[in-house]
């Protein structure tokens, strides 16, 4: 619908070329990513959901409790009603965004990180399923961030004497979701779908698309989840450019990762932690890292743009 708005001259069929192109939906790559997702529906259900929840529940519980003890003081309690309900609703939502947000800017600049993280850039084509094709050991660190995040966001009502339950927690999460959801599976495909110049306060799929770029100038650009505004609170922020050449995906022009799945899974991430233990390279980048950014990138970070624009369709 978004590609014939604006190819309004074009057949759906090459509109549902241009979507879904044989190219990268027959690639390797894609291959990849539907050999990671079926991987991860026994994994993520038998242990990242629950060793993941199990972490964030960890993390929450005890961040809550060491602020309580340190920084907590009584209130009267608040009248439970649906403004302070929407307000916790919207504080969760942001604390999770930053959460998210943070966590996703330490798997791009701790090596022991970006070598499980790495798996999701390798992606070659972007497709619905490459939303999926992460390493379930990301969980660890991501949900222990988002777990301290909302804690932070339950403190703060708590100690106004706010006692949220959980069905009040879950008070516009699942439209919120449902939101996320959507645009999360559009951000991981070839449909560059902007929103203008809201790009600057929310992340459109195109800057996510932008993330996975392998142009120099777009390396560890646009972490957002969905506030593109944190982003730009720490400079990392590149708006797209109309009328420009498509992007390349995946981790660099030169580093080809397209391996067998078992060595890409199960293999390449531990090889490569020990590579950086070894190197001393555990929380810093070394300046010949595949990952790491040309000096120009930094020197000229206000003139990054992006490379991408709506281009004809390739038939299939």
């Amino acid at each position: 619908l978004y590609y014939k708005i604006k190819q309004p001259g074009l057949s759906f069929k090459a509109a549902l070329q241009f979507v879904a192109p044989a190219r990268a939906y027959f690639s390797q790559s894609a291959l990849q990513d539907l050999l990671v997702y079926v991987n991860n529906l026994y994994l993520v259900v038998g242990i990242a959901w629950l060793t993941g929840m199990t972490q964030f529940a960890t993390a929450k519980n005890f961040t809550e409790r060491l602020l309580m003890e340190n920084f907590g003081f009584s209130a009267a309690p608040l009248t439970s009603n649906l403004t302070v309900n929407a307000m916790h609703s919207i504080g969760n939502i942001v604390s999770i965004d930053i959460g998210w947000f943070l966590s996703h800017w330490a798997f791009h600049k701790i090596p022991v990180l970006w070598a499980f993280h790495k798996i999701h850039h390798s992606a070659t084509e972007l497709t619905p399923l490459t939303r999926s094709r992460f390493h379930i050991f990301e969980n660890i660190p991501l949900y222990t961030i988002v777990g301290a995040a909302v804690a932070l966001n339950t403190f703060l009502f708590t100690t106004l004497g706010y006692h949220p339950s959980l069905v009040t927690v879950m008070n516009g999460f699942p439209l919120f979701m449902i939101f996320f959801s959507m645009f999360g599976v559009l951000r991981h495909t070839g449909v560059p779908i902007s929103f203008g110049k809201l790009n600057w306060i929310i992340s459109s799929p195109v800057m996510h698309q932008i993330h996975h770029s392998t142009a120099p100038e777009h390396i560890d650009k646009n972490y957002a989840m969905n506030f593109s505004i944190l982003d730009w609170m720490i400079g990392s922020l590149v708006l797209p450019e109309k009328n420009a050449a498509p992007l390349k995906f995946g981790i660099s022009e030169t580093h080809n990762y397209n391996v067998s799945f078992f060595r890409m899974y199960f293999v390449n991430p531990f090889v490569d932690v020990w590579g950086y233990v070894r190197r001393g390279e555990i929380l810093r980048h070394a300046p010949h890292e595949q990952h790491a950014p040309p000096p120009t990138a930094h020197a000229d970070r206000k003139r990054a743009i992006a490379s991408y624009s709506l281009s004809e369709p390739e038939l299939c």
